[in-house]
Formats: C-alpha cells, sequence, structure tokens
C-alpha cells in the first residue's frame, strides 16, 4: 500500500532518496482515528526476524497503537503535508465565487457497484438541493467516474464529474501521473470550491478542513440506510457525531475539526528531509526506473 496514491513517491522525494528504494515497513494508509487503521497493523516479519515497521501520521496514532502492544511504529506525518512543501503549495484566494464540492461515498475498488440511473439521481437532486442555484461538481472514485451509469445522469443534470486520480497502477511501482500526482489532482480540485460535501466518513474531510473549506456531512434516506448495514460505517459516524457533531447537516467551518485535522495529518510530527530519511527504512535498487 505504499504506492497507494503516491506516497512512496512524496516520501522519497522529499527524503531525496532514490525512487529505486522500496519501503521496508507499512504505511498508513489513509487520515481516521486508530480504530481505521486495523489493515495496517501487525505489520510483516522482515526476513524471519521481529516485525517490520509502521510509519504512522500521529503522535497519538504511537500512543494509541503501543497500547495494542504493536512494535517498531514511529510517527512522521502525513504524505499530504509532505506533498503540499513539495510542491510549494499556497491556498487559493477567498474571493472566489461560491462552488459545492460533493465527494460521494465510493463502493468499490477494482469493480463496479450495482447502481441505477435513478439512484444517482436520487443523489444528484439532494445535493442540488443543498447548494441552492450555485455551481455543484461531485468528485468521483475512479471506479465510479468509469461507469457510464454515471456519466449520463451527470450530463443529463447538467452537473460536472471530476476524478483525482487512481490508487494503484499495474505495475505498481508505475510513474503514471495519474497513479503519484493524486495529492496534486485532489488539492486543485477541492481549492476550486468553497464547500465540500460528505457522505460519509473519508480521508477527504481532513484534507478539505486542511485547505480551509467549508466541510459538511449530508446523508439522505439511502446514504442512512447504508451506514446501517454496516458495523464499520456505524463506528465510523458515531466517532464523528462523537467529535465533530456540527459538521452534520451543515456545510460550515469547525474549530473542532481544525483541531481534529491538524492532529490527525500528523502537523507536529513533520520531519526534516534527513531526519525522515533516517527515520524509513528502505532498500535501494529493488525499484526499476
Amino acid at each position: 500500500m505504499q504506492f497507494a496514491y503516491g506516497h512512496r513517491e512524496v516520501l522519497l522525494n522529499y527524503s531525496k532518496i532514490d525512487l529505486s528504494s522500496l519501503l521496508i515497513g507499512v504505511l498508513q494508509h489513509g487520515v481516521g482515528p486508530t480504530f481505521t487503521l486495523y489493515s495496517e497493523w501487525p505489520t510483516p516479519r522482515y526476513r524471519g526476524l521481529g516485525r517490520s515497521n509502521l510509519w504512522v501520521y500521529s503522535k497519538k496514532a504511537v500512543i494509541d497503537l503501543a497500547s495494542e502492544g504493536v512494535k517498531n511504529v514511529s510517527a512522521i506525518g502525513s504524505p499530504w503535508l509532505y506533498s503540499k512543501v513539495l510542491h510549494g503549495y499556497s491556498a487559493r484566494k477567498s474571493s472566489q465565487k461560491m462552488k459545492f464540492l460533493v465527494f460521494p461515498r465510493h463502493y468499490s475498488f477494482s469493480y463496479l457497484s450495482k447502481i441505477t440511473p435513478l439512484d444517482i439521481l436520487e443523489k444528484i437532486h439532494y445535493w442540488k438541493s443543498i447548494a441552492g442555484s450555485e455551481q455543484l461538481e461531485i468528485c468521483l472514485y475512479w471506479s465510479e467516474f468509469l461507469d457510464p451509469v454515471w456519466q449520463q445522469v451527470a450530463r443529463e443534470e447538467g452537473v460536472s464529474l471530476v476524478c483525482a486520480g487512481i490508487t494503484q497502477t499495474t505495475p505498481v511501482w508505475s510513474l503514471a501521473d495519474s497513479r503519484i500526482d493524486f495529492y496534486v489532482n485532489l488539492r486543485n480540485i477541492i481549492d476550486s470550491a468553497t464547500h465540500c460535501i460528505f457522505e460519509s466518513f473519508t480521508s477527504a474531510i481532513f484534507y478539505a478542513c486542511d485547505l480551509k473549506k467549508n466541510v459538511g456531512i449530508f446523508q439522505n434516506s439511502s446514504s442512512v440506510e447504508e451506514v446501517n448495514r454496516s458495523s464499520a460505517f456505524q463506528q465510523e459516524d458515531q466517532w464523528l457525531f462523537k467529535n465533530v457533531p456540527k459538521i452534520f447537516n451543515s456545510c460550515e467551518s469547525s474549530s473542532d475539526l481544525d483541531a481534529i485535522t491538524f492532529e490527525l495529518l500528523g502537523y507536529d510530527e513533520l520531519l526534516s528531509p534527513e531526519i525522515l530519511s533516517n527515520i524509513l527504512k528502505y532498500q535501494s535498487g529493488v525499484i526499476p526506473k
């Protein structure tokens, strides 16, 4: 998963480590509280010895995981933040026209979910009721973006669809722009909006907050049914209700969300290139250039 969204390339370029290098360990995949990191640990054993390294974004995640008995875990800050540094990101002026950007829940990774034109139409009409007369744009996961049903309904409704890129390529180390520029593309998409609407828990909530956008979670009846069918979705929603209740059904800035975003993205854990290169464990000459 170190290749997902160009994470490996961001960290190696920032640390000035050769791109032929493979990280010997597991990198946190997405942004969220510790219970969302279940797929990151236990890490594989390295050459039959101890567990390989686990690199997470925040110090709190290190403390929480240590209490679970996880070893060799270090906080290094998020690739999202390092990508901003690498590309010299600066926020757009706040005088831009109002625009609502929607992030629907994504249902699949390498296959298309079954969704009817009526399902999509219901969602778009709901989002239009939130945006009012303002511009509406929908940012889809790549598999939904390629779905002709989504494309057709969006065209008929006069709504534009965008996509930041893909998670992985074949081979995974391919330096395709659609993967390694994912965060650059996502920043540009989010920066074009003033308000970001979400159906569910996702890393993009914290990315939008980091870019100083008004963030809100809006769930119509079908979205609520989806949450009720999944214990994982319910746990995520419960966490959001407990920690940032004001962002439900309201698309405004939130000081609570600001503080959580600062922590989860690992602002306090950002390292210099020299220190990060010493913390990361890697083997050079593995990946073809």
